[in-house]
């Protein structure tokens, strides 16, 4: 997963649009980002602006997913009936978008607003 997430944002010139279904995914498979790992790859791979790369994605995720060049990618990689349950009803647009933007916005809360995601003093 945190392959996908340096991933996503860090190449704006080719859209990975199978990275989009494949952190849906993993997310509903409960897979949590490890944002330590997040860190490294960052660094190992020298990008240097990825605070702006990942806001940029940020900003693009539901255009991505609403477009045509996602939608007739994905039809080559999904079977016909999986794409005609998923991503062939709006609803699951809306989902994908929502699930890829809540990821995309959390890393950048834990990598760059960390005090905004504490855990409470107490637990009730």
């Amino acid at each position: 997963m945190a392959d996908k997430l340096v991933a996503l944002p860090a190449n704006q010139k080719y859209v990975r649009h199978r990275d989009f279904w494949d952190l849906t995914w993993l997310h509903q498979q409960q897979t949590r980002p490890n944002v330590d790992l997040v860190r490294k790859k960052i660094a190992d791979y020298h990008i240097d602006n990825f605070q702006s790369l990942l806001e940029a994605r940020i900003g693009s995720v539901s255009e991505v997913v609403n477009s045509k060049a996602f939608h007739n990618e994905m039809k080559r990689f999904l079977p016909t009936n999986v794409y005609d349950r998923t991503l062939g009803q709006t609803k699951f647009n809306t989902y994908l978008t929502h699930t890829v933007l809540t990821l995309l916005e959390t890393l950048h809360a834990q990598l760059y607003e960390p005090g905004l995601l504490q855990e409470p003093p107490f637990q009730l």
